[in-house]
């Protein structure tokens, strides 16, 4: 029987900066051969490395959040020059700024909360754009998947409790920073805004991010106060370094609150070598398993790479065509 994997289709975004990616699934004939390889192998307690494709992938539990806040961030280091202002509704494929001479186009209906200035020189992983979908999504910690790939090579699926499912993300992007660096740009904005108004002899006005729309900024425009308002409560985004959003599509019959089983998925890494991740001990970069040389075990330390949570790919340390065991160094009640 072949097994089901999962291969990625692309809808960029812009080639420098952060991607919708959605998922699909076909059969692939070569998870039969590495199947049949470690049954075969698995009576003797061993398995011979081979070389193989792995899709990175991590499980997680989620919660639906209604208006879920994200960034658009650059992928490479360039130029930035925003098309949009703070408190704009924007459609999907609406040119939002530019960057090294090309159009950034946001992925989905957004309102545009915060936007960085314009310069002729910023580095990769800037935040240049903060959004609020008026939708549902789920903010999840990835940080072991970032260590093998960006957010615009992510994609998503999920299915919830007890209701819809499986279904793709409209887009996975990078989430807003959280905690202390947005408590401090909270009273950064707001001492900026209580100097300005004190200096015109106006009564200072808080404006929090998490409650300020478009309707707020028009009003502000109405009162000819949009050029420091707006400019005082968006500042310019920071994006979490370990978090991303699963955007959800407003058809999908959600509610916040909701649980579900959410899947991110990276792209495919083709001819690397894997192990099953019983076999190694270990899950972040480094790792043990017990190598077999003419019927001796010996203990040998790996470099690990991408997991989909059934195999581990194998940095360094092995050769296609070694043995090992099937169980882990640390597990094995023979070394104990």
């Amino acid at each position: 029987m072949s097994t089901s994997r999962c291969s990625l289709v692309g809808f960029a975004v812009t080639s420098l900066l952060a991607a919708t990616v959605l998922i699909g699934c076909d059969n692939s004939p070569s998870s039969e051969v590495t199947q049949a390889s470690q049954n075969a192998n698995r009576g003797s307690g061993s398995i011979e490395v081979t070389t193989g494709d792995i899709v990175p992938t991590l499980s997680l539990k989620a919660e639906v959040q209604q208006k879920p806040a994200f960034t658009l961030t650059l992928a490479e280091r360039g130029s930035f020059k925003s098309a949009v202002k703070p408190g704009q509704v924007v459609k999907p494929g609406t040119v939002v700024g530019w960057t090294g001479g090309k159009e950034i186009t946001t992925p989905v209906e957004a309102t545009i909360t915060q936007v960085a200035e314009s310069s002729d020189e910023l580095p990769a992983n800037y935040a240049v754009l903060g959004y609020e979908y008026r939708g549902f999504g789920f903010t999840v910690p990835i940080g072991s998947l970032l260590r093998h790939a960006q957010v615009a090579d992510l994609s998503g699926k999920f299915q919830i409790a007890d209701g819809v499912g499986p279904t793709d993300c409209l887009a996975v992007v990078t989430a807003v920073a959280s905690g202390t660096e947005s408590s401090n740009l909270q009273a950064t904005q707001d001492n900026s805004a209580n100097q300005s108004a004190t200096a015109t002899g106006q009564e200072p006005r808080k404006i929090h991010l998490a409650n300020y729309s478009s309707e707020d900024s028009q009003a502000d425009v109405d009162k000819g106060s949009a050029g420091n308002s707006a400019t005082n409560a968006s500042g310019e985004p920071i994006a979490s370094h370990d978090q991303a959003v699963c955007l959800i599509a407003k058809d999908v019959d959600v509610s916040a609150g909701q649980q579900a089983n959410l899947v991110i998925s990276a792209k495919r890494r083709e001819g690397v070598l894997t192990l099953p991740v019983s076999a190694v001990a270990g899950r972040l970069t480094q790792g043990k398993v017990t190598k077999l040389v003419g019927g001796k075990e010996e203990v040998t330390s790996v470099q690990l790479g991408a997991t989909d949570g059934a195999k581990i790919e194998i940095v360094a340390g092995l050769q296609p065509g070694d043995h090992v065991s099937l169980e882990a160094p640390n597990l094995d009640s023979r070394n104990k």
